[in-house]
């Protein structure tokens, strides 16, 4: 319960609930550092496992500070934290992680020797029982990153605590966070820099991912429309065009029914749910499709479009084009257009405002929902089968990451479009989406899927 250093130049704490099977180790690789200028603050968030009797066992140990405390949620104690270190640099250290024993020295003598105020490193990948998945190497950020939409790890950075305070450290209205939202308000005002080393062990459990996965992308929507509020982007004009192919010889798919909607009304449903889009335009030569549409009261464009428009082979910036230049009464000028398939009907109304919000926030030219590939992918150069996304299945380097585009989920800045004629173009931001968005019901295992999983949203 007491600290043996007074004025430590790095401050490490660490946040635990119920992690009592790992956290031995987490607090053991920071004991064991090469750097000894350091303060250990661990605080037990309401553990309900044996955590609390791991963590007695290192009370009379120096430098080490042990609070606990009823159940607060992670960013209510990231910034109890904060204010009762002492270090001018502040880490924090995840209780199922833990640092390579020079990861301290390493990171403080970077901040000493610069005026960077936030700078983190590449880091291992492990499992359960400890085992390396992969080396996970970033970009180099000084040299090479422009475009900073890819955080550092909200565990493991370093940070100059001065500067931590100055953006109000953790925001706690957010429960489920990263390390996302302190990262947009950093990079707005000051330098960041990383590490070409992995300085730490970021373990990977193999439950509840999914679940996980929804609560950060969810959560991390929010963040990025929290930030935008002062640009005010909901009061701009963003048109959103649903290019619908039909000419089908039975039943377009656009009609058919999914748990008693149409795919049609679902679509149009789910982005009429949108904070940000103010018209939306349906184009399709199919008739049958306009005469459906005619008889709700939506408030949307009709457009019959011509068929040649509609090939295959067509590109949609020609759509785009015909329809800004016969509707311009109704949709004046827009601000954006964003570019909205029907065929993924388990697609959320948060990826609409996100690909929006992610234009205005960083600034870019078009923004693009996509599904990280961890896959390895291959190519055929003759002689055999090579990887394009990596040498082997260990090193993850951040510059060979692919990423699998989710078709007809783009948002475009239509001065950028009607100088370049590109939907995906110039400086090209994206949004990550879940699998289910990712899920097309024009093949017979799509729609099954499609059919089952829209059955459990909706009883859910």
């Amino acid at each position: 319960m007491k600290t043996s250093i007074e004025s430590p130049l790095v401050s490490v704490y660490m946040t635990n609930h119920n992690y009592g099977k790992y956290i031995a180790e987490s607090i053991d690789s920071v004991l064991n550092q090469t750097f000894s200028d350091y303060e250990l603050i661990i605080i037990d968030d309401g553990s309900t496992d044996n955590s609390k009797e791991v963590i007695g066992k290192y009370e009379d140990t120096p430098k080490v500070t042990i609070i606990y405390q009823d159940n607060k949620g992670l960013n209510v104690t990231n910034n109890i934290a904060i204010k009762l270190s002492k270090g001018k640099y502040i880490m924090r250290l995840d209780a199922d992680d833990y640092l390579d024993e020079n990861a301290l020295m390493i990171m403080s003598n970077r901040l000493n020797k610069s005026e960077d105020g936030l700078v983190f490193s590449d880091y291992y990948l492990v499992d359960e029982f400890g085992s390396v998945i992969s080396l996970v190497r970033r970009h180099d950020f000084k040299n090479d990153v422009k475009l900073y939409d890819q955080p550092a790890h909200g565990a493991c950075t370093m940070i100059r605590k001065e500067f931590l305070l100055e953006v109000n450290c953790y925001s706690e209205e957010f429960q489920c966070q990263d390390g996302f939202e302190l990262w947009l308000k950093f990079i707005r005002r000051f330098e960041v820099s990383n590490i070409n080393l992995p300085l730490f062990y970021y373990r990977q459990h193999s439950q509840n991912l999914t679940k996980k996965q929804d609560r950060v992308l969810s959560t991390r929507h929010r963040i990025i429309k929290k930030h935008v509020s002062h640009r005010d982007v909901s009061k701009k004009n963003h048109i959103c065009i649903m290019p619908v192919r039909g000419m089908d010889l039975f039943e377009p798919i656009a009609l058919t029914r999914l748990g008693g909607k149409t795919i049609i009304d679902i679509a149009i449903e789910t982005v009429l749910a949108s904070e940000n889009i103010s018209n939306i335009v349906v184009s399709t030569p199919d008739i049958r499709v306009i005469k459906y549409l005619k008889k709700k009261s939506y408030g949307i464009i009709l457009d019959h479009r011509p068929k040649e428009l509609a090939q295959l082979n067509t590109h949609i910036k020609d759509t785009i084009e015909y329809i800004i230049k016969n509707y311009k009464k109704e949709i004046n000028i827009p601000n954006t257009i964003t570019i909205y398939h029907i065929e993924y009907p388990l697609r959320k109304t948060m990826y609409v405002d996100k690909l929006i919000n992610t234009l205005y926030f960083f600034e870019v030219d078009s923004v693009v929902g996509v599904v990280p590939e961890s896959s390895l992918i291959y190519k055929h150069e003759g002689n055999g089968l090579v990887p394009i996304n990596g040498k082997d299945h260990i090193l993850s380097l951040e510059r060979e990451f692919l990423y699998r585009e989710t078709p007809g989920l783009v948002t475009v800045d239509y001065p950028f479009f009607r100088k370049q004629k590109k939907v995906i173009g110039g400086k090209v931001g994206h949004v990550v989406v879940d699998e289910e968005a990712t899920i097309n019901v024009t093949s017979d295992l799509g729609w099954r899927l499609s059919e089952l999983l829209y059955k459990n949203k909706k009883m859910g």
